[in-house]
């Protein structure tokens, strides 16, 4: 590998759990590649995060949907992108996954 950011072909999404899914990420660190987890959110849930001197509130919708300003989302990214004007990681951006905000508003 080239560069420190793995190409699209090196990436690999883990789906399952247990020790097939933990040896499948040990190898994969192993071979000096990042593990994609992906981030299951219960329908119901109520994502909130401060920003830009406000209060934003999602919430998770049965079919993995997200409802943000009375409209239907598919992705958390496109959510976080409408908020802040930059392109985010919406799982981040909300706190789901390490690295924060990339920044405070």
């Amino acid at each position: 590998m080239t560069s420190e950011r793995p190409t699209i072909s090196e990436r690999i999404v883990i789906v399952g759990a247990g020790p097939a899914g933990v040896r499948a990420a040990e190898i994969l660190v192993a071979a000096g590649l990042r593990p994609t987890v992906p981030i299951k959110i219960k329908p119901g849930a109520t994502l909130l995060r401060d920003w830009g001197g406000r209060a934003w509130r999602v919430d998770v919708i049965a079919d993995g949907s997200f409802e943000w300003d009375g409209r239907r989302w598919r992705s958390l990214s496109a959510i976080a992108r409408e908020i802040t004007g930059t392109s985010r990681n919406g799982p981040a951006f909300f706190g789901l996954r390490g690295g924060g905000s990339h920044g405070a508003a």
